[in-house]
């Protein structure tokens, strides 16, 4: 208001002055002068005011400089120590706010708040959040742990506050990061960002971005169908392909031959796909494939005087290429047994023969080699149901109807024209059906068998090397049995269980855990699968490795199918990432944090171990284990002694959970701050 007031005045003067211009009077001159300074006087206390009010007490050359000061002394201290801003970030709060002082060394220190005559000066320091474009953003983004807002605020008596703002970064420090841990094989020294370990246990590596542990399946929780597919016709046996994509049914002239995409069974779908029609009324037994997957290999049932009762099938050209006859008689071949080399097949008979072929062609082409002895057994006249064979020890391991020492025989191979009898089981499980591999303890191979019409129905047997020995029996209280299978992976979450499968499509787990002392297994369905009205073959279940699950033919009145069971999904308990070597260049080097990007469900672990040494052989390392749940952290390496080493490396621990480990964690990125 006195300023308008003062420009009025200024008018009228100048009005006055032009209006007499001539000359003015000495009372003029002196009546002007009075009233321009009673004017300006109040002009001049209301600037002066105004600047008392904002600067109180300090002129605004020394407020601005003694703000500027404190951001120049917080930079200086980021200079020669990144981690003592840390380490101020999370200072617990002072009542009197936190301030910067030069100590007698010429140093700048974080201290209490600190004055300058009147002056008060606060230095404080936040944290900074980044968007996707690196841009700092107030809310929303992830924070940056190399980047930090100082505000210094001086306040005075009488003055409103002045504030100045600035961003500083750790500019200084370089990062070993890693995000991909997808390189195939290890590397003792870190070079490739791909390459990141030189062990790996139980952990997934194999998508880039992502380190999680080895996915597995879980222990059996229940027996229901998963996914199932309605066959054409009667089915006898199935076989899955080597690469683990397809399985193979055969059965009579309406179900043929029939290949079934299973690739997708455990989302809930089998599709059917080609066909390979059998020319005449015929059905087929059993099936075995090539190694190769380029063909395969079928057994008749009641092949009149045994003429082309073992087909050869193109599987590439969906074509019968070939077929042999197998003895002179009416015959029907119970299983086929193929080596790990695709050198030698084996027919099993139903009237206690072996007829060994010489596989030839790439596969389109089977020799009989063995024609003077398809009786050595000694067997005519029982069948010979199953067999399974250790191709490295010359070894093929056969079940037969007999119930006496003739039950389970291993037979010598080596020399393919003359089979021989190395041992028979002696007082063991009769009547077999079914005979799998279970493991090689001390050498010595370990199988079971199924028992059609006994009492002890589910046994282990092992070879000891001059004969047979029975470790472990028991009842299932079911039957008679058609076909057994055990997966071999469920020993990795605490659970080893094999399944049996009767003549009435019944269901039955044994815990195999203790071989010596057999129990019933954590589920049975003795109600889901109708009733297989068949009893000649015994080929009636298969397990997948690579989908986790049992594939079982089964038939309700008429209609047959294909049903898949599987395991859960699941992750192994626990497992281990060592990396490879990172050398720091020098001894010199100082350790500032770890930063890392990850997920972390309830009740799994996920812990990452620095480790620093002077020798590149990490003798009696220093080390510094961190861990934490939120998706994002970093941690400072507070450790005495991880600085001045040159060679460092890290392991990650990580351990699953949820029922059946249904869960892991996951790591994304981890970065390794360094100067």
């Amino acid at each position: 208001m006195e300023t308008d007031n003062f420009k009025i005045m200024l008018f009228k003067v100048k009005k006055l002055f032009l209006k007499y211009k001539q000359g003015f009077s000495l009372i003029e001159v002196i009546i002007a002068v009075g009233v321009f300074g009673l004017l300006a006087s109040g002009v001049f206390y209301t600037v002066t005011s105004s600047y008392s009010n904002f600067y109180g007490i300090g002129d605004r050359q020394t407020v601005t400089e003694f703000a500027q000061e404190g951001i120049e002394a917080v930079r200086a201290i980021r200079d020669d120590n990144w981690r003592a801003l840390q380490d101020q970030l999370g200072a617990p709060e002072s009542p009197s706010g936190y301030g910067v002082d030069q100590g007698s060394d010429g140093l700048w220190y974080f201290t209490g708040a600190n004055t300058r005559g009147d002056l008060t000066r606060v230095v404080s320091l936040a944290t900074v959040q980044r968007d996707s474009n690196g841009e700092i953003v107030d809310s929303g983004g992830t924070v940056d742990p190399d980047t930090m807002k100082i505000t210094v605020t001086i306040s005075g008596s009488g003055m409103q506050d002045y504030v100045l703002n600035s961003y500083l970064t750790n500019w200084q420090y370089r990062t070993w990061q890693q995000t991909d841990w997808s390189g195939v094989g290890s590397s003792e020294f870190w070079s490739d960002i791909t390459l990141a370990s030189s062990s790996v246990t139980k952990m997934s590596t194999s998508t880039a971005g992502v380190l999680i542990l080895t996915p597995t399946f879980g222990s059996w929780q229940d027996l229901a169908s998963d996914a199932n597919i309605t066959l054409t016709g009667t089915s006898y046996d199935l076989e899955i392909s080597p690469d683990g994509n397809t399985m193979f049914v055969t059965g009579d002239q309406t179900q043929d031959f029939r290949y079934y995409d299973i690739s997708q069974a455990r989302s809930g779908t089998i599709t059917a796909s080609s066909t390979i029609v059998w020319p005449v009324a015929m059905t087929g037994i059993s099936i075995t494939v090539n190694p190769n997957g380029q063909y395969a290999y079928v057994g008749l049932a009641n092949a009149s005087g045994g003429t082309n009762a073992l087909g050869i099938l193109n599987l590439s050209s969906d074509s019968i290429t070939g077929a042999v006859s197998v003895g002179t008689t009416t015959v029907s071949i119970m299983d086929l047994v193929i080596d790990s080399n695709g050198e030698y097949l084996y027919a099993l008979t139903n009237l206690g023969e072996i007829f060994c072929y010489e596989i030839g062609g790439g596969g389109s082409t089977l020799t009989l080699q063995n024609a003077s002895n398809i009786y050595f057994l000694g067997l005519k006249g029982d069948a010979v149901n199953n067999g399974w064979i250790d191709t490295d020890n010359d070894a093929l391991y056969v079940v037969t109807d007999k119930s006496d020492t003739d039950a389970v025989v291993r037979v010598d191979i080596f020399d393919p024209t003359t089979l021989a009898v190395d041992y028979a089981s002696p007082a063991n499980p009769a009547d077999i059906v079914d005979v799998i591999y279970l493991e090689t303890s001390s050498g010595n191979n370990r199988m079971i068998t199924l028992g059609e019409y006994t009492s002890i129905e589910f046994a282990i047997l092992e070879d000891n090397g001059s004969g047979f020995s029975l470790l472990g029996t028991y009842n299932l209280s079911g039957g008679p049995f058609k076909s057994v299978i055990y997966d071999g992976l469920d020993s990795e979450d605490g659970s080893d269980v094999a399944l049996a499968y009767d003549y009435y499509a019944r269901l039955y787990s044994v815990d195999v855990s203790n071989r010596s002392s057999l129990s019933a297994g954590p589920v049975s369905d003795t109600t889901s699968y109708g009733d297989t009205a068949y009893s000649l073959p015994y080929g009636y279940m298969d397990y997948s490795d690579s989908l986790g699950g049992a594939f079982i033919l089964e038939k309700t009145g008429s209609t047959h199918k294909l049903h898949f069971l599987k395991r859960p999904d699941a992750y192994q308990p626990s497992g281990t990432l060592v990396s490879s070597i990172f050398d720091l260049g020098s001894s010199n080097k100082e350790l500032d944090k770890v930063i890392v990007e990850q997920n972390v469900p309830a009740g799994c672990g996920l812990e990452i171990t620095l480790e620093a040494s002077d020798n590149i052989g990490f003798t009696s390392p220093i080390t510094q284990t961190v861990s934490d749940t939120s998706d994002g952290y970093y941690a400072s390496t507070t450790v005495d002694g991880l600085n001045g080493k040159r060679w460092l490396r890290y392991q990650v621990d990580m351990t699953a959970c949820g029922t059946n480990n249904v869960n892991t964690p996951t790591l994304y990125d981890l970065k390794i701050r360094y100067r």
